[in-house]
């Protein structure tokens, strides 16, 4: 049995989910949403906005935050502002393995959260291929699916992104490995006016358990109140409150171009 996490946004209707993680209700008027991540390779990014609960249709973007990212080595930087509460470092890049510090400061108030970087976890690869659980009177549409391998004896989580034609996929879809350690895992997802000559693409990116969490935290939300905001976060990696995460992740890519039957 498939074991993955998945949010459509404008979809009020969700796959049940095996894993059940306890969710305290916690309000407030008004919190900080910090939201970013940092991959091996690249530099961070973090948008920082002011919300007066999770999910709020509108947002008051944050300026002049200073936010620091810092590694296990006393490398650092101060990332900087490129607009209206989105912030981006220009030299520090991502090293597997390595620990990482992340402070955001703004009119005196703190924010810290430390993870470490994921391995990266390649693609095995990826095929085109009719949707193999059709419900009664429906035509199969096409489905992507990458086949990846988890490696054995440690605990591993994944995020799967899906691109049409280079536009990414509405929804958040995650994996763990508690069924799969060390074994091959399908991924698949259902692609909707797939025609000849259309690409797919698909990012496998390897993340921390306080991200898988988050993720499948939206998902048990989203199942207790489909289609409508909530006042309440779920778990992430801020410390003190605050809404979003910080997310590490490791990414690797591939893709094919659709030939038709």
């Amino acid at each position: 049995m498939k074991r993955y996490y998945l949010i459509m946004f404008f979809c009020g209707l969700l796959a049940s989910c095996e894993q059940v993680i306890d969710l305290p209700l916690r309000t407030s008027d008004q919190l900080y949403v910090l939201d970013g991540h940092f991959h091996e390779g690249d530099t961070a990014y973090m948008q920082v906005t002011l919300s007066g609960a999770f999910n709020a249709s509108s947002f008051n973007f944050v300026e002049g935050a200073q936010i620091m990212i810092a590694g296990q080595n006393g490398e650092s930087e101060i990332l900087q502002e490129l607009d209206s509460g989105r912030y981006a470092g220009r030299f520090l890049k991502g090293e597997a393995g390595k620990q990482y510090t992340i402070q955001v400061m703004h009119q005196g108030k703190t924010f810290n959260t430390q993870a470490e970087m994921p391995a990266k976890v390649t693609i095995d690869s990826l095929i085109i291929r009719d949707e193999e659980i059709v419900f009664p009177g429906q035509e199969p549409k096409k489905e992507a699916v990458i086949f990846f391998t988890d490696p054995g004896g440690v605990e591993n989580y994944y995020r799967v992104k899906f691109y049409h034609n280079e536009e990414e996929l509405i929804g958040f879809r995650v994996t763990d490995d508690q069924v799969f350690d060390g074994r091959q895992i399908p991924f698949n997802l259902a692609i909707e006016d797939l025609l000849p000559n259309d690409t797919v693409r698909v990012e496998l990116i390897a993340i921390e358990q306080v991200a898988y969490d988050y993720y499948v935290g939206l998902v048990e939300i989203l199942n207790l109140n489909p289609g409508s905001g909530v006042p309440y976060n779920p778990i992430n990696n801020w410390s003190p409150e605050a809404l979003g995460n910080f997310t590490l992740g490791n990414i690797d890519s591939t893709g094919v171009i659709f030939r038709g039957d």
